[in-house]
């Protein structure tokens, strides 16, 4: 028997597994839905949710990650042989399950794991965080939330970076605890808001900047295949910058960001799941 269009869904409060439904109208014209087929015992049912969440977890792995022939080469001779750390500009472009990929690429033929600390709100990654402890327990997994950054945070990070760990931020989202702290770049024939902090960060941390962006490549919800792109920065960031040349290097490397994104989301348009306003003109709120 084959059973189609079981939802694995994740909340706040965990996963769970929601089985196909029929909708109906009940004798006052209102809709109502029932499970077309479920388990009717807590053992059927913990067997089947078993079943579907290994599966789940297996979606995307190794070979299911399709590296292009542009700077990946570069992003593990870094990590592995200069030994030294990498900060990445991801986005809400494809999948974030590809943060798995930054460890276990460099694992590929070599002994080694690279631990990954995130930039995210504490909120949306605890879950995350949580998921892919389940996928690999050796997994070294950190997330700090943007509105705790101070300047032990950044100390923090760079004593990571010298350790050759990786720091992963993403690039199109403002945050909600500094919705006045931006830069507008062109984006998509528009200006748009690109969130100032996480640039000014690369600027302090002073590490090596990649671009990583990553996206199915067919849409076959059984055996999905994902493009990675893995992009090094043109822009170095150095001690001898004076404020000047570091802030024209922060728009830079703003300005670089937004024309990869623009790149790779008219590659992948439907796969750039951006849903608010994103193009808002923030006359009020512009920092110069």
């Amino acid at each position: 028997i084959a059973i189609h269009d079981i939802a694995v869904i994740e909340t706040e409060k965990g996963r769970h597994i929601s089985m196909p439904r029929s909708q109906w109208k009940n004798k006052d014209g209102e809709e109502r839905q029932r499970d077309i087929c479920h388990p009717i015992s807590s053992s059927a049912r913990k067997e089947l949710e078993e079943a579907l969440f290994s599966a789940y977890e297996q979606k995307i792995n190794e070979k299911n990650l399709i590296f292009q022939n542009d700077d990946f080469e570069e992003y593990k001779r870094i990590l592995v042989e200069e030994k030294k750390g990498i900060f990445v500009f991801g986005s809400h472009l494809g999948n974030l399950d590809l943060l798995r990929s930054l460890s276990t690429v460099c694992r590929v033929g070599v002994d080694i794991q690279i631990p990954v600390t995130v930039i995210m709100e504490i909120k949306t990654s605890e879950n995350f965080s949580n998921t892919l402890k389940k996928v690999n327990p050796d997994y070294e997994f950190t997330a700090i939330d943007p509105k705790d950054i101070g300047p032990e945070t950044v100390i923090e990070l760079q004593e990571k970076l010298s350790r050759g760990e990786v720091v992963v931020v993403t690039g199109d989202r403002t945050s909600a605890h500094s919705k006045n702290r931006f830069i507008r770049k062109d984006f998509l024939g528009k200006k748009a808001n690109f969130p100032y902090g996480v640039f000014l960060l690369a600027a302090l941390v002073k590490a090596p900047v990649f671009y990583i962006f990553g996206a199915r490549k067919n849409l076959d919800a059984l055996c999905p295949k994902n493009n990675v792109h893995v992009e090094k920065s043109e822009i170095e960031f150095l001690e001898k910058d004076d404020r000047k040349t570091r802030n024209k290097k922060i728009d830079d490397l703003c300005q670089e960001f937004a024309g990869k994104l623009e790149k790779f989301a008219c590659m992948y348009p439907y796969q750039w799941y951006n849903f608010f306003d994103f193009w808002n003109d923030g006359s009020e709120d512009k920092i110069n």
